[in-house]
């Protein structure tokens, strides 16, 4: 005999330890180092809830897509719109003009139910820049508006194949989840902020949580059964708040504790007898207001981020707990309650909400849209550094590469010389670019070698403690298509180029996940005993993009200053990860100091040049040199060596 549906006290319950966990590890409180995993926990029971209404209505005859998208836009959108519109407006307070411009964009996605999609394009949730993004928490409602977008005809056009009740429906669904869980495992390694943000590689959650509405509708097991499968599940969604630390391999196989952890409370939830734990009253409060509190938690820690440039304290934490109660009640109750009642749809009032949010979000979206295109404009902080200076000197610094010879295009005369000369590999992660302009005023007047560049290692893989790379027998192999075909040309270009120098650049150089780097440099010499190895150190790095602390502190000594620096590389032997200082040393025939070309000690960060003498700042990001500053460098190092090239390749 299969349950009919009912308030199920528990789900509140649930809800509740979902969203704590999501709130506690935003404030960074100690022990919820996984908290992150809460979403999941929501993924779970939405499927299990709106698969049960849309079964239910869908068996009775009286399913609308009308009626179901009406009040998914009354239950959810009024909520929204009131976060994003409070959001933006403290943000045209606190946010800096290109910080304003990627909000307004966000604001936009989110109101377009695709905040996912565009928070996967910037691959950011664990990035630094993550903690400074005010409506990153709201990629989970972009997955779960998609999910309400499609789920309903899938299961309309499932209901008319077969009965719900049949083997084949069962089947099917268990099928899904087996299919979209295989992406997210198999996409996790290769591709994870897609694991991580998109639908395709997130429904095996919802499917799973439509399984645990099967299982509860047709199991019938005992009291303590129940309590003991609850217990189970309750333990699994804990661990997972304690254990997943590193999110940078989640979702994966990792995804699974707080999701059959979900699923089993769910699976023992009885109406009847419910858990004291879950379904006392001040666990199905929070839960109540939990979409509400889920909405509000997060843009007053982010935009406190972004503000101060201290972590969070004890007394910070508290002070945002406040906010965060006082910014829930608020939204609950004048928004929230006022605006959606179940079963109201068919009502005036609750069509008049559906057609005054569409507008309102039309309205919202056109404002941020104006906002993203102008945002000094419209922001009230006065900086030094526009959104249009900070532009210019990212594309200027890939200007001059962009139009060079890559070593995949060396059969390519509109790309590359047909005969080289004297040819340059320059090679390494994103700094490979700073090489690259580096090289272009560090080269003699008298000597015109070709430079050729790899393209960067940053795209070839999932980073790994070894690198990017896998390594099998005399070379390496890349997980993306476009990276492969590059690696293979260097290969080749072994046998067809008679390289004089390979240039490597790194931020960290010879750190512990530089093993395959070190590898294919080897490899090289190996192949090409005649070619000379330079290596190229680090300089500085910053907490936040340097532009940041420019336009707050109105100079660029900014960067430099405590709290702003995160790492000054001067000294690469004693830099705490490189571990391959004495390897890449002994491979290396020249090791160009960039610290010593720009700074007087190697142990005072402030003795370091933070500009041009023309005044253009050293990086406008956390640490990729500008093309003036990486050229300023190559001057430098023409006039303190300028025999360099000559005597390197002479050796």
């Amino acid at each position: 005999m299969v349950k009919p549906r009912t308030n199920l006290t528990d789900i509140d319950g649930l809800r509740a330890i979902a969203v704590l966990g999501v709130v506690l590890f935003h404030l960074q409180v100690s022990g919820f180092a996984g908290g992150y995993v809460g979403v999941d926990i929501f993924f779970v029971i939405s499927g299990f809830l709106i698969t049960g209404i849309l079964k239910d209505q869908l068996i009775s005859g009286e399913f609308s897509f009308g009626a179901f998208y009406g009040r998914r836009v009354r239950r959810l959108f009024p909520a929204i719109l009131a976060t994003v519109f409070a959001t933006t407006l403290a943000a045209l307070f606190v946010l800096q003009p290109l910080e304003l411009e990627a909000f307004a964009k966000s604001g936009v996605a989110a109101i377009a139910s695709g905040a996912n999609i565009l928070f996967y394009l910037e691959a950011g949730y664990w990035d630094a820049d993550s903690a400074l993004k005010p409506l990153l928490h709201l990629w989970s409602l972009g997955v779960e508006e998609q999910f309400y977008l499609l789920w309903p005809a899938l299961l309309w056009l499932l209901f008319r194949s077969c009965r719900p009740s049949s083997n084949a429906y069962i089947t099917t669904l268990v099928a899904l989840l087996l299919l979209s869980f295989g992406l997210s495992v198999y996409f996790t390694d290769r591709d994870q902020p897609a694991a991580f943000y998109l639908l395709p590689f997130r429904a095996w959650q919802f499917c799973l949580g439509a399984v645990a509405l099967e299982l509860w509708q047709r199991l019938h097991i005992s009291l303590f059964s129940q309590q003991l499968v609850r217990s189970a599940g309750l333990a699994l969604c804990c661990i997972g708040f304690v254990v997943l630390e590193d999110g940078s391999s989640f979702p994966g196989w990792q995804a699974l504790i707080p999701s059959i952890g979900a699923a089993l409370v769910l699976v023992a939830a009885n109406a009847d007898e419910p858990s004291p734990l879950l379904s006392n009253r001040p666990a199905r409060w929070v839960g109540q207001i939990s979409f509400s509190l889920y909405l509000a938690h997060w843009p007053p820690i982010a935009l406190l981020s972004s503000w101060y440039l201290t972590p969070l304290t004890t007394p910070s934490r508290l002070a945002l707990a406040a906010i965060i109660t006082l910014a829930t009640l608020v939204l609950y109750y004048g928004v929230e309650r006022r605006f959606y009642q179940r079963h109201s749809y068919q009502s005036d009032n609750g069509r008049l909400t559906v057609y005054g949010s569409i507008v309102i979000a039309v309205l919202l979206a056109a404002c941020l849209t104006f906002i993203a295109f102008q945002p000094a404009r419209f922001g009230y902080q006065e900086v030094q550094l526009d959104a249009a200076a900070i532009k210019h000197y990212k594309r200027e610094r890939d200007s001059l590469i962009d139009a060079g010879c890559r070593i995949d295009q060396l059969d390519d005369p509109s790309r590359c010389p047909a005969s080289l000369v004297e040819p340059i590999l320059v090679f390494g992660n994103s700094h490979e670019k700073d090489a690259f302009n580096f090289l272009t005023t560090a080269l003699p007047a008298s000597r015109s070698p070709s430079i050729v560049y790899f393209g960067g290692v940053g795209g070839c893989g999932k980073m790994t403690p070894e690198g990017v790379f896998t390594r099998e027998e005399d070379w390496v192999v890349a997980a993306s298509d476009s990276c492969q075909k590059r690696i293979d040309a260097l290969w080749e270009s072994l046998e067809s180029v008679e390289w004089s120098m390979v240039l490597y650049s790194s931020k960290s150089p010879f750190a512990r996940n530089k093993t395959d780097i070190l590898h294919i440099l080897q490899t090289i010499k190996t192949r090409q005993p005649s070619v000379k190895i330079a290596l190229m150190g680090g300089l500085i790095s910053t907490t936040r993009e340097c532009a940041f602390f420019i336009n707050r502190f109105g100079n660029s000594r900014a960067c430099i200053r405590p709290g702003a620096l995160s790492k000054y590389y001067a000294d690469p032997k004693n830099d705490g990860g490189a571990v391959y200082y004495e390897d890449f040393m002994a491979l290396g025939d020249l090791y160009i100091d960039k610290a010593g070309l720009v700074c007087t000690s190697p142990v005072d960060v402030q003795s370091c040049e933070t500009e041009t003498p023309e005044g253009h700042p050293m990086f406008v990001d956390r640490h990729h040199l500008t093309l003036p500053y990486a050229q300023l460098l190559g001057r430098r190092y023409l006039e303190r060596y300028p025999d360099w090239y000559r005597d390197l390749t002479a050796k």
